[in-house]
């Protein structure tokens, strides 16, 4: 399977697509998926509240992937997120994370983010719910 396309898929669609419907989160993860971000851990609720949240708070998002490395279903990913909030400030976000598959959906995120502009405030954006 070809994780890396999937893991770009997943995050194009379900953070940088407006449109996305959180409703839809099981396409793309587990039922039993697990986050850390700093630390922070997150189940499948408290992250849907958080993608719900994100839709809520971020009007764009961009992401750059600078590296993406694969071992069977483990893949890490090192990418920063570039977003405009709805009151017109922007942020960007380096991702540094390791991630799991279970079939053609995710199943664990362990993160670290590290806020490279923005408000201090948005440093909890990777976990905030």
């Amino acid at each position: 399977m070809d994780y890396p396309s999937l893991f770009v898929r997943c995050l194009r669609e379900v953070i940088a697509n407006p449109d996305f419907d959180p409703d839809r989160l099981p396409r793309y993860f587990t039922p039993d998926y697990r986050q850390r971000v700093n630390g922070r851990q997150l189940d499948y609720p408290a992250f849907e509240a958080h993608i719900r949240t994100l839709k809520r708070e971020l009007v764009r998002c961009e992401l750059h992937f600078d590296r993406l490395l694969c071992q069977g279903t483990t893949l890490v990913s090192s990418h920063r997120v570039q977003a405009c909030k709805a009151d017109g400030r922007r942020l960007e976000v380096q991702v540094m994370g390791i991630f799991t598959f279970e079939g053609s959906r995710l199943t664990t995120a362990d993160e670290l983010t590290c806020l490279l502009s923005g408000d201090e405030a948005d440093g909890d954006i990777g976990h905030r719910h």
